[in-house]
């Protein structure tokens, strides 16, 4: 049975007693004595609440029994916020007057029972009042600009009452005549209208601001600049600022100007001077009353500048002083007057904006000084540097008797740098040994020595030739160093496959059937057969045909400082590519050199040694550099001397075709190793591209010798 249900029945139950009792003693109900004892639970009600901050309710709570009547009992109440007002107890229920705490949130209201450990709460949820309207004060002012004014915004509820505790922000429709800070502030800019709003929670309320000022008055007039000079038919400009009293400048009065004497110079309305005669004026600016003015020196114009020294001579890195003069129409010269310098040729001589000059290098260069449009200049002449130093190369060549070395000199100033154009004249200390032409061409004469002088502006340079014997009348190999001796010699009669066998000098082939001894009456040794190594149309570049080798069998390993001289002919037409064609390609595991025809149809030397010069390098011909004609039989030799270790740069290579001195270096750094086999290895070019048409090349003799 429900509590509702039986309390109807309950308050039934009274009603038919009341009626047979006294009636009017009592208006409400009683409690009634649970048959089974004190209350059992506690009933709060309302459970669960919304209440806006400070608003007011009530609550009430009632004793249950086991069976779910009333019972009495004595209440205490509590709440987690807000408070609460006991209003009294009527037929056994206990009622209170809550009323909710200003801040939001979720707050208990708890009733308990005084005597025992019941307890019931109901939840309140406590929202704030929502703002709906904003009041600003005062609602209109009107200032100064620069005054400032405080305003108040007050939030209100829908009942008009302030809401306190809200978050308010400020702000200015026209920030150009009156601005606002975040405490509402208001500060006035200019002369104007602008609308101040506060805001709190989506409400606004407005102010009306009017920022006004009286116009000052003009107290001063000042001009500017205040002693012009101006050249006749020349103009300046004036400008007039009015002030007010406190030496503001005003903006917007009425100015106008006037000439104290027109025949030396006028006046514009917007006070643009211009000068008519010389002689001074004076310019006055007037506006409300007060003036100002300006003394006005009207000059004649510049008709020509002179420059002095008109020329100068100046050594590089020194300087010298130029002076210009601007002059008027009779020559007169004129003082205070703007002058710009420049200089036509900076690398040689710059100038200063005082017209101070400093000289750079060898040359002339034209300073020109310039006022008012007019212009004068001085030419200024820069000595070349004189000859400081003078270097012969090859430093100390050594050339059989009856050949040719071309020597080249070096000119050097004082800073070591490379200069051209001077004159060099030639001489050689014993022209018994040698003598030398008026371009450096030494020829030898007879064994011996000489040195060969270069001369320059009274500085020499000069070169330790050394003339060697001449090779016996016709020997094939003219430059061979006396005292070699042969390690191999072989006319390309035969070519053993390198499987079967070697000649009788020891040499052997590797290849296709590109590699042959052809016929060539031609051939300049030894007739008539020659080697061949044949490049079809088509051959893949960065590969050999084969190649002809000799590992010198019982002749002496090891060898190091060489001689070799051999005969080569390339076919008419040729093709070659731009990284060239191996010849001579001495052996080593460790360190190598090759001899290359490259596409310039010159011979080179390609070096590839690990030694202290860190890898591969091009020697190229630095004495003579004879081109190969192709058809034609040409005979090369090479001297290789290697360095006395790896790490000195005193080995050398030199080189002759037809005999001919070509290369001449004596700086070569070498690994302490010699070669393990003399090999020609014609690899044609580099990575990538073929032989665009039929070629070969062609071997006659070949002589290897060593000390």
């Amino acid at each position: 049975m429900t509590f509702l249900h039986k309390l109807a029945r309950r308050l039934a139950r009274i009603r038919r007693v009341l009626a047979v009792a006294v009636a009017a003693t009592i208006a409400c109900e009683l409690p009634v004595a649970d048959p089974l004892g004190a209350a059992a639970r506690l009933l709060l009600s309302p459970k669960a609440s919304t209440l806006r901050a400070g608003q007011v309710t009530q609550f009430y709570a009632v004793g249950l029994g086991a069976s779910g009547d009333t019972v009495a009992y004595t209440a205490r109440w509590k709440a987690t916020g807000g408070s609460i007002v006991d209003t009294g107890t009527n037929g056994g229920r206990h009622y209170v007057s809550y009323r909710s705490p200003d801040q939001a949130g979720r707050y208990q209201v708890i009733s308990q029972s005084a005597t025992s450990s019941l307890v019931d709460s109901a939840v309140v949820d406590v929202v704030a009042v929502p703002v709906a309207a904003v009041v600003v004060s005062p609602s209109s002012a009107s200032f100064t600009p620069g005054q400032t004014l405080q305003f108040g915004a007050s939030p209100q509820d829908s009942s008009g009452a302030s809401l306190t505790g809200r978050v308010v922000t400020w702000g200015s429709g026209n920030t150009a005549v009156a601005t606002v800070n975040g405490t509402g502030v208001v500060t006035g800019v200019a002369n104007g209208s602008a609308t101040i709003t506060a805001t709190s929670e989506g409400r606004s309320g407005t102010a009306a601001v009017t920022v006004t000022q009286t116009a000052a008055p003009v107290a001063s007039v000042s001009v500017t600049p205040a002693s012009p000079s101006v050249a006749i038919g020349q103009t300046v400009q004036l400008v007039a600022t009015p002030r007010d009293a406190g030496g503001t400048a005003l903006a917007g009065r009425v100015v106008t100007w006037t000439s104290s004497n027109p025949a030396v110079a006028l006046v514009g309305g917007s006070g643009l001077v211009t000068g008519v005669a010389a002689g001074s004026t004076t310019i006055t600016a007037t506006s409300e009353g007060k003036s100002g003015a300006a003394t006005v020196t009207v000059t004649q114009p510049v008709a020509s500048v002179t420059v002095a020294p008109a020329s100068a001579s100046v050594t590089a890195g020194q300087t010298v002083q130029l002076t210009a003069t601007p002059r008027d129409a009779s020559g007169n010269a004129l003082t205070g007057r703007l002058v710009m310098w420049g200089s036509n040729n900076p690398s040689v001589a710059t100038v200063s904006g005082t017209g101070m000059v400093t000289a750079v290098t060898g040359g002339t260069a034209l300073i020109t000084a310039t006022s008012e449009g007019k212009s004068g200049s001085s030419t200024v002449t820069v000595p070349p540097p004189p000859v400081a130093s003078v270097s012969v190369s090859p430093s100390a060549p050594s050339v059989p008797a009856g050949q040719t070395i071309q020597l080249a000199a070096t000119l050097r100033d004082a800073g070591g740098n490379v200069l051209t154009g001077r004159v060099v004249t030639w001489a050689s200390g014993n022209t018994a040994a040698a003598t030398v032409s008026g371009s450096g061409l030494v020829s030898t004469v007879a064994a011996g020595s000489a040195a060969i002088t270069a001369t320059s502006e009274g500085r020499t340079g000069t070169s330790a030739v050394t003339v060697t014997a001449p090779a016996p009348p016709g020997s094939a190999w003219p430059n061979e160093p006396p005292g070699f001796v042969k390690v191999t010699e072989t006319a390309f009669n035969s070519c053993p496959a390198y499987t079967s066998g070697v000649n009788s000098d020891g040499w052997s082939c590797a290849g296709d059937a590109t590699q042959t001894i052809v016929a060539d009456p031609a051939a300049p040794v030894s007739p008539s057969n020659v080697f061949q190594e044949a490049y079809p149309q088509g051959f893949v570049a960065g590969s050999s045909p084969g190649w002809f080798s000799n590992g010198f069998g019982p002749n002496p390993g090891g060898w190091s400082d060489h001689y070799v001289g051999y005969y080569f002919m390339y076919s008419n037409p040729y093709s070659n590519q731009a990284v060239g064609t191996k010849q001579w390609y001495p052996y080593n595991p460790t360190a190598d050199y090759f001899v290359l025809f490259n596409n310039a149809s010159e011979i080179q030397i390609d070096i590839q040694s690990p030694a202290a010069t860190g890898g591969t390098y091009n020697l190229y011909a630095n004495v003579n550099n004879p081109k190969i004609t192709l058809g034609v039989w040409h005979r090369f030799e090479l001297y290789f001397k290697r360095s006395s270790s790896p790490s000195t740069a005193d080995g050398i290579i030199r080189w002759w075709i037809d005999g001919a001195l070509c290369g001449n270096y004596t700086n070569i750094q070498w690994p302490n190793s010699g070669f393990d086999e003399a090999r020609f290895d014609p690899t044609w070019g580099g990575v990538g591209g073929s032989v665009a048409f039929d070629s070969w090349w062609r071997l006659d003799h070949v002589r290897v010798s060593r000390p």
